[in-house]
């Protein structure tokens, strides 16, 4: 027969090697979480730029056109 000790001492045992494998479990979940949330941080590439866009001006021509002329006229009078 065993006696209570020895029971209780493989009991302890078996609740400890119950909770190694819980805790590398949940220890590999966490892993595989993180390195899945690390893998969707990667940038998107830059989207092409529109032709012909590069001199666009925020302002019409009409008005950069005006104000030269007021420009060159103010200077004649001057």
């Amino acid at each position: 027969m065993e006696n209570s000790s020895s029971r209780e001492s493989k009991a302890r045992k078996a609740l400890k090697l119950k909770v190694s494998f819980i805790n590398a479990f949940l220890f590999a979940s966490l892993v595989i979480a993180a390195m899945t949330a690390s893998a969707q941080d990667m940038m998107e590439p830059a989207p092409a730029p529109d032709a012909g866009a590069g001199y666009s001006l925020p302002v019409s021509s009409a008005t950069v056109v005006a104000s030269l002329v007021f420009s060159l006229v103010a200077l004649m009078r001057h």
